[in-house]
């Protein structure tokens, strides 16, 4: 994400944002979307990008369990509202099947979260300054 993420949708925001941040991760997205959990768990704004949706099935649990239950869980006293969570889906054009899948699905009826799909650039721009203000998987 650093260096403007895999597909470039994040350049310029270390340089207007900073070090801490805009920063790379460990190729650990159960981690990824756990660190943004608690960022957002403590007031902050955090989006999560995972570079490919096929990657995404390792933070599932705690997406499924712990992001969309926080809420609940804590009787409406936390939630991780700031977190967004940010993946591709679909067939790339390479990769194939470990880059071409659509996991969406998976998420479309888990209570607790939002899950948007773009059909064009337009509507991603708008969908994902959206996004951040609510928690969902973008």
């Amino acid at each position: 994400v650093k260096f403007g993420g895999v597909f470039r949708c994040s350049v310029g925001l270390n340089e207007k944002y900073g070090d801490d941040r805009v920063f790379n991760t460990p190729l650990a997205e159960n981690g990824i979307v756990g660190f943004g959990a608690g960022l957002a768990a403590c007031g902050c704004t955090a989006i999560a990008e995972i570079m490919f949706g096929d990657y995404i099935f390792p933070a599932f649990d705690q997406l499924h369990n712990e992001v969309a239950k926080f809420r609940y869980k804590s009787a409406g006293l936390y939630n991780v509202g700031g977190l967004t969570v940010r993946s591709t889906y679909g067939a790339v054009g390479f990769g194939g099947h470990y880059h071409s899948q659509s996991p969406e699905a998976q998420f479309m009826n888990t209570a607790g979260l939002k899950l948007v799909i773009p059909r064009n650039h337009v509507q991603a721009k708008g969908l994902l300054l959206s996004s951040i203000q609510s928690q969902i998987i973008f």
